[in-house]
């Protein structure tokens, strides 16, 4: 059984001041802030929107969906309406952690192109296009990928060896290193060289000067560190502290 298939619970973001869109399992949702209203968003006979991503302009969903014919990618309004199969120029696979850009020309997801048991991998879907490239090494596991503010770059874990399928929990579980891709289809530039380093939770500063992660790299479980993406130059915010690990740094626009 494919880990991909397995629905569970997040926020997806805020559609205004008063209504949070959420991924519920299966179908995302449009919840007012004061709970007063939940209405599950669908336009099929059953609710089968796997992973979701919303619009930067809060007006659109990204969803991958499998339900019989209609198995594949969407875009949709966030009330369900005019939905529009945009499955990409490769063959359907199913999608973990999809992101839509900050400038709205591309959607990033990570999938498996051998069917989900020994690799995953970042790829980008063209929203004006709908072309989908795979931006990554086929046999490679890639994880937590993050756009710049301009919309032009992803950074994102590598795991520097194979990841089992049996023993697998998340490759920033094992050791990795941060690559950055560009959208214009130049090849992954690695940042990191690292060795035997865990990272995760990997997030750009607003003005895109500088990565901010969890990582082993200065020592401990794992302090809070910032890396620039220029010359992968690396500073340590918050050390770890005795057997403590700083984990989901969250930075302010």
């Amino acid at each position: 059984k494919s880990y991909f298939s397995t629905a569970y619970h997040y926020i997806i973001g805020w559609l205004d001041n008063n209504r949070i869109a959420l991924q519920t399992n299966l179908a995302p949702a449009i919840m007012a802030s004061d709970g007063s209203s939940f209405t599950k968003i669908t336009w099929l006979p059953q609710p089968s929107q796997i992973e979701t991503a919303l619009s930067p302009d809060r007006t659109t969903f990204f969803s991958e969906v499998i339900y019989g014919t209609d198995t594949g990618y969407w875009r949709y309004k966030v009330d369900g309406s005019a939905p529009q199969n945009v499955s990409g120029s490769k063959k359907f696979q199913p999608i973990y952690a999809p992101s839509w850009s900050p400038d709205g020309k591309h959607i990033s997801f990570l999938t498996s192109q051998d069917g989900g048991s020994t690799s995953l991998q970042l790829d980008l879907l063209g929203t004006i296009d709908d072309k989908q490239q795979a931006v990554t090494a086929v046999q490679g596991w890639d994880a937590s990928p993050a756009w710049s503010p301009d919309g032009t770059a992803v950074a994102f874990l590598r795991a520097d060896a194979s990841v089992t399928y049996g023993d697998y929990t998340a490759p920033e579980q094992n050791s990795t290193n941060i690559y950055i891709v560009k959208t214009d289809g130049s090849a992954p530039t690695q940042l990191s060289h690292f060795s035997g380093v865990k990272n995760r939770d990997l997030s750009w500063s607003a003005d895109g000067s500088y990565l901010v992660l969890s990582s082993t790299a200065s020592g401990g479980l794992g302090s809070i560190v910032a890396l620039s993406p220029s010359d992968g130059t690396l500073t340590t915010l918050i050390p770890t502290s005795g057997e403590a690990n700083n984990v989901f740094p969250m930075l302010l626009k």
